[in-house]
This record gives structure tokens, sequence and C-alpha cells, in this order.
């Protein structure tokens, strides 16, 4: 016997919540596991979905962001921060309670909360103004989706100028590392950290791990001679070694962690950052990456991406 078209949507609908509870046991026992990307992988859509009809029904949501900027805040701010998952999910994982009904409500809600209060960015005194096409639309600056936008682009630029490990000296690695310990330092002298926590409620290294995510290939890629460090662990002691105050680490540490000298570090990530120029164009690097120009005060933008990789 067939089934009704709404007791087979039903059925669907109760087999996928099997499924996040499954994940969700999996999740909270390893959150940054496979089972976490599972679950986002499964959950994006649907929140994406939901987020375009809120958009239709609350036109002004647009001058925040679209559709995919507005749930990759929400997931960033309200899910992936393992406090908040852990609060989301326990219901889910011991079956008193379902995911999506949770999950989408929690969406909206915080789609209002933009509307209704926006809420001041984290980062405020970032350089959004340096980051903002000069011809893009005033609505499209909301500070906090702008720099989570230009952060990924920066990645990307990143990974296209090395799209795989090659040669002795960890160009790309370097940059990757070199980028979020600038972005560190920038977050904590925005006047955005107080007592240990940005107004997310997140400690700052967490905050900079969720904006600049690493893939585990480049969390395992070798820094060091030898292969001994790695990203991921250059990054876990630049933390230890400054009471999780990695903005502190400055250049003469994370030589020290690596086992290089000073100079060795500056001439990789001078020499990283030329070859991303190189691949950008000279105005496209000054626009994604201003603050490279800015530290080398050059008198040309060639120059200022060549002008360390003697060093």
């Amino acid at each position: 016997m067939q089934r009704a078209p709404y007791l087979g949507a039903v059925s669907l609908m109760l087999d996928l919540e099997k499924d996040y509870q499954l994940l969700a046991e999996q999740v909270l026992q390893a959150p940054r596991g496979e089972a976490m990307d599972r679950l986002v992988a499964g959950l994006y859509l649907r929140l994406l979905g939901l987020a375009r009809r809120e958009l239709v029904a609350k036109p002004d949501l647009s001058r925040i962001g679209q559709a995919e900027d507005l749930v990759q805040d929400f997931l960033t701010n309200k899910v992936l921060p393992e406090r908040k998952l852990r609060v989301l999910l326990q219901p889910i994982a011991e079956g008193r309670q379902p995911l999506w009904p949770r999950l989408s409500r929690s969406l909206v809600d915080y789609l209002y909360s933009l509307l209704r209060k926006p809420r001041p960015p984290v980062c405020a005194d970032l350089a959004y103004r340096e980051a903002a096409p000069q011809n893009e639309p005033e609505s499209h600056r909301e500070p906090r989706i702008l720099l989570r936008r230009r952060l990924l682009e920066q990645l990307g630029a990143i990974r296209n100028a090395f799209p795989g490990q090659s040669g002795r000296a960890p160009h790309g690695p370097a940059l990757l590392l070199q980028e979020r310990l600038h972005l560190a330092a920038a977050v904590a002298h925005s006047g955005w950290v107080e007592e240990g926590q940005t107004v997310e409620g997140l400690s700052l290294p967490e905050l900079v791990e969720l904006l600049t995510p690493w893939t585990s290939p480049e969390e395992g890629a070798s820094l060091a001679p030898g292969g001994e460090a790695t990203l991921g662990a250059a990054w876990e002691q630049a933390k230890a070694r400054t009471q999780g105050s990695p903005q502190d680490a400055d250049a003469n540490l994370v030589a020290a962690i690596l086992g290089i000298t000073r100079g060795r570090w500056h001439q990789w990530t001078s020499r990283a950052r030329c070859r991303v120029i190189e691949q950008l164009g000279e105005q496209a690097g000054r626009n994604l990456f201003p603050h490279w120009f800015e530290e080398q005060k050059p008198q040309t933008g060639s120059t200022a991406a060549k002008g360390g990789a003697s060093e």
C-alpha cells in the first residue's frame, strides 16, 4: 500500500531527526570531528532556504547581508562555538527535543534580532573602511558580515597561490599562521575584548579560529625543518606560550616555536606575500590585503611585496 504524500513527508522528517540525534551524540563526543562536518552539511541547505524565505518576508534583512551571509553569521555566532553547540545539541542527543524545530526557530529569532537592535560588530575598529570597495553600496557594508567575507577571500587568495605544499620553504602555511596572528592582534586592540571574552561570548583564540578556519591538511602541513612542527601545532604553541593571548606572539616567539631564526621567518612570510600579490595583481592585492602595504610603507605595490624577500 502506497503511503500518502503527507505521511511520506512526515516519515522522512522523522528519519532526518533520527540522523540528527545520532550525529548530535557524535558531535558532543568530538566537536571538531567528521560528525560535525556532516551535521552542518546536512543542515546548511535547509537553513539557507529558511533564510531566503525570511528575506522575502523581511526585505530590510538584505541591508545586512544575503541569505548565505546570514546563515554563515548565524552558524558562526550561535551554533559553532563549543559552549553554545553543547547547549543546542544536548537535548537532541538525549532524545528530548527534535533538532530542526529548535534550530529553525533560533535562526528566525536571530535574524529578527538583527533588525530590532543591531549589535556592535566584533572588531569594530578593524579596517573595514579599507576592506570595503569604494563602489560597494552602503547597505552592503554591515561590518561583521563584511569582515567575515573579506577574511574568507583572503584565505582563498592564499590557498590559490599555494595549492599544494612544494619546495623546502613552507611559505603557504607560514602566511596562514601570520595572518591569523595579525587578526588576533587586531581584535585585541579593537576594544571589543573584556576579561578575556569578546562581545560574542568567545575567547579571542576561539573567535579568530572561527573567522580563519584551516583545513585538516593545512593544520598538518609542516612548518619546521624535519616536519616536527605543523601549522596546527605551531598555533597551539603560540596560544600556550602566551597564556591564551596569541596576539602577543611576535616574530621572535614564532621563530622560537619553529626552531628557526627571526630572519628566516620574515623571509618565508615576505616571499609568501610576494607570491600572493603576483597572483592577484598589484591593485587587487592592495584591496584585499591593505595591511601588508601599510606595514611595509611601500613606494609602489610591487616594491612592497618584494621588498622583504631577501631578508
